[in-house]
């Protein structure tokens, strides 16, 4: 909308205040208010915008200070649109991707609970006192154990699921998760690609909008939440300032496909 209100000759200051007028955000409504307010008082929109980096990103304050310096406000705030527009449909794209083996798994516990706590137990009287093939009772042995054990069993569950949340909030083990988690299966490979994708268009984003180099990789790293891909890109960016070319610079990275 911001776009299309600038290519259109409205003002900065004016089409915040239209902006402002149309959000139904209460938050983005008082933002608007503050930016609008500053923009007023002489501050540049980019500096006026980044005093709010948890609602605009600094790879967007980023594009729009260029944007600013270049006298290409509106180009680049259709790239940024173009760009979001791109993150929200590569997001739907993997969580769809998702969704399949996420239903699978979740029918699988359900069936297999029902087993153990319906069928397998009446099996187990019409059965007893009989010799049995050795996988016939260890299923049965394994659905008494589950069923006597529920309650521990459920307790644990909940403990290690506590566990994994408290690791997950830990810098470094957060660190090897993402390292990791691009190798599991049917999942990883998503995971991986979403993270390239994502890297690619907003560091393409950046250098159209003609930022430098170097200020487009510091830029895109804030963007992207896997912690081991952040720093293959700070790598990235040193080896850069120390001469290498980006292919080279990148070349060496097990994350990045040839």
């Amino acid at each position: 909308m911001f776009s299309s209100l600038i290519q259109s000759n409205v003002s900065v200051s004016e089409s915040i205040g239209i902006l402002r007028m149309q959000v139904e955000s209460r938050k983005m409504k008082h933002t608007l208010i503050q930016v609008g307010s500053d923009i007023e008082s002489g501050t540049p929109l980019s500096d006026a915008l980044a005093r709010y980096p948890k609602i605009f990103a600094p790879t967007t304050t980023s594009m729009i200070r260029a944007g600013e310096l270049g006298g290409i406000l509106d180009v680049v705030l259709e790239r940024i649109s173009d760009d979001l527009e791109s993150r929200a449909a590569l997001r739907g794209k993997m969580i769809l991707t998702m969704i399949y083996p996420s239903i699978v798994f979740i029918v699988t516990l359900i069936v297999v609970g029902f087993l153990v706590g319906f069928v397998i137990p009446q099996f187990s009287q019409l059965l007893q006192g009989r010799k049995l093939p050795a996988n016939t009772q260890f299923l049965l042995d394994a659905a008494d154990f589950l069923k006597g054990h529920a309650g521990a069993i459920l307790t644990g569950g909940l403990i290690l699921l506590g566990l994994v949340i408290l690791l997950m909030v830990t810098e470094t083990t957060r660190r090897y998760i993402d390292r990791y988690k691009i190798h599991i299966p049917v999942l990883g490979p998503v995971m991986r690609y979403g993270a390239i994708v994502q890297f690619s268009r907003t560091f393409a984003s950046l250098l159209g909008s003609g930022i430098t180099l170097i200020d487009a990789l510091k830029s895109v790293g804030g963007t992207i939440p896997n912690l081991e891909v952040k720093d293959l890109i700070a790598r990235m960016n040193e080896k850069v300032l120390a001469g290498e070319t980006l292919s080279s610079a990148s070349g060496t990275s097990v994350f990045l496909p040839p």
